[in-house]
């Protein structure tokens, strides 16, 4: 999950996406209550968002290798 939020496209995608998905309340809605009412059912799904996100699982053991951790015995001994 941590390599997948790295990438500039994805991070860009939620940056626009966050953009829309707090203004379009203010176009559409007339009263103040059904605006203040969107503005916190949005923050309550970002924060969900959040929380799913920090409770994914680690990366897997391929992606060791561009961690920056030297490689293992093993692995020397595997690449020759």
């Amino acid at each position: 999950m941590i390599n997948a939020l790295r990438h500039p496209a994805l991070q860009a995608v939620a940056g626009v996406g966050a953009l829309l998905a707090f203004t379009w309340p203010l176009l559409v809605f007339e009263r103040p209550l059904y605006v203040v009412g969107a503005f916190f059912s949005i923050w309550l799904a970002a924060i969900a968002l959040l929380f799913a996100i920090s409770r994914a699982p680690e990366h897997s053991t391929e992606d060791d290798r561009f961690s920056g951790a030297p490689p293992s015995e093993e692995e020397n001994a595997q690449r020759s």
